[in-house]
C-alpha cells in the first residue's frame, strides 16, 4: 500500500492552545469537586479547525501507523514593525521570537484525533515552525511513514 500525504490549510489568524483552567463545581448535596477544562477560546479555534480539516479530509479515513507531521505557523506581521522589518519578515528573515511559544501551537494538533489520524501519539517525526505573513494561516502535512524496508527497496532501486 502506498503511504499518503494529507494537507491541511486553515486560513486565519491562529489562537495557541491556552493552560488548562480550573473550577470548583458545588453538586446539590453541598459537596463539591474540582473540574479542569480547555479555555473558550482554544476551543473555538480547536472546532472551526477541525471542520475545516473536516472538509478538506472528505471521505479519506484517517492516518495510520507511523506520520511525520510538518507544522508551519504564519502569524500575522505587527503593525508596530518599521517598513524595513515588514520587508525582513514578509522574506523570512525576521522571524518571530515572541510569545506565544510554538509549542503551544504544536498542542493544538489534539483537534485532529480521529480525523486526520486515530490520535496525535501516532507523530514519530515532527518539524514545527512560526514565519510572519500578510497571510496569516496554519499549514500541517502530514504523511504515513514508509517502513524501513520499504526505504532500502527504494534506495537499491537508485
Amino acid at each position: 500500500m502506498t503511504p499518503r500525504t494529507v494537507t491541511i490549510l486553515i486560513a486565519g489568524e491562529t489562537v495557541p492552545a491556552g493552560r488548562p483552567k480550573f473550577g470548583t463545581v458545588r453538586k446539590r448535596d453541598g459537596s463539591s469537586f474540582v473540574t479542569a477544562f480547555t479555555p473558550a477560546t482554544t476551543r473555538k479555534w480547536q472546532a472551526e479547525a477541525r471542520f475545516i480539516a473536516q472538509q478538506q479530509m472528505g471521505n479519506q479515513p484517517p492516518l495510520s501507523g507511523a506520520l511525520t507531521l510538518k507544522l508551519t505557523v504564519y502569524l500575522p506581521i505587527p503593525k508596530s514593525l518599521s517598513r524595513i522589518k515588514t520587508d525582513q519578515a514578509l522574506h523570512g528573515i525576521l522571524r518571530p521570537t515572541t510569545r506565544p511559544d510554538l509549542d503551544n501551537y504544536i498542542k493544538n494538533l489534539d483537534a485532529f484525533n480521529n480525523l486526520v489520524w486515530y490520535d496525535d501519539s501516532q507523530i514519530v517525526t515532527l518539524m514545527a515552525s512560526k514565519h510572519y505573513s500578510d497571510r496569516p494561516r496554519v499549514e500541517i502535512i502530514v504523511s504515513e511513514n514508509v517502513p524501513f524496508v520499504q526505504r532500502s527497496e527504494q534506495a537499491q532501486l537508485l
